[in-house]
């Protein structure tokens, strides 16, 4: 008898099973940490010096109302160091200004000596890569993917199934620009802008998909523990409270 077939039906698929960015940030960079040549393979896909040795590294480093996914801080033989700051993509618009954002961050922390230099770096799959002139470098899922399965002596299997996992969502079309949903959300946050201008929307950018988006409103304005999102494929407005009883 086969594993599989000892197991409940629910249990029949991969490990990793419906992606989300977050999944790969952490696989990510526990793979970088955790392996030199890895994080070496990386800093020579980025453009940085070959003898480039990775220091240390955060997931979801949040300042000021910006975000970055992965953080890496990077230094050569001469103790010159570099900030490494990653966009994952996985089934998420793009921003407005989400590169030159990303670029005013590294810039500032060059003034402030934090670092000595930065290099902006988009990580998605190559399905959804449209428009990626404003980043300093591109790496797709795919092409790190290939090079975490020739790191010798270390297992990098599920990180490589959820890299998989992604690009399949674009394949299948989960991400893919459409003309008319991108119109359609712009009107809808104009529409929300004009009838109540104090209200933020989030988790919408310059081009959207016709499943893909999820647009929460008032983020950080509302208690932390809820989240009033429009949720397209259930077609209504949700209000999740987190953390209560049941008697709440």
């Amino acid at each position: 008898m086969t594993i599989s077939a000892s197991l409940p039906a629910y249990l029949n698929r991969d490990a990793i099973g419906s992606i989300t960015e977050r999944d790969i940030d952490v696989l990510v960079l526990e793979g970088l940490l955790r392996s030199s040549d890895l994080s070496s393979r990386l800093a020579t896909m980025i453009g940085l010096a070959p003898c480039s040795i990775l220091k240390t590294g955060w997931r979801s480093a949040t300042d000021n109302g910006t975000e970055t996914d992965i953080f890496l801080l990077y230094a050569d033989d001469t103790d010159r160091r570099c900030a490494v700051l990653i966009e994952n993509k996985v089934n998420a618009s793009f921003q407005p200004n989400q590169a030159g954002r990303a670029r005013l961050r590294g810039q500032q922390g060059r003034n402030d000596n934090h670092w000595d230099a930065f290099r902006t770096v988009l990580f998605a799959p190559r399905a959804y890569l449209a428009d990626v002139a404003d980043w300093d470098a591109v790496v797709t899922h795919e092409a790190f993917a290939e090079v975490a399965k020739t790191i010798a002596c270390t297992d990098f299997s599920l990180m490589i199934e959820a890299l998989a996992a992604s690009s399949n969502k674009h394949a299948n079309g989960s991400m893919v620009a459409d003309e008319r949903a991108t119109v359609f959300w712009k009107q809808y946050r104009d529409y929300l802008t004009a009838l109540m201008p104090g209200i933020m929307l989030t988790g919408l950018g310059s081009a959207s998909s016709t499943n893909a988006p999820w647009p929460r409103f008032a983020k950080g304005t509302l208690p932390p523990d809820l989240k009033l999102e429009h949720k397209p494929r259930a077609g209504a407005v949700d209000l999740t409270l987190s953390n209560a009883s049941e008697s709440e």
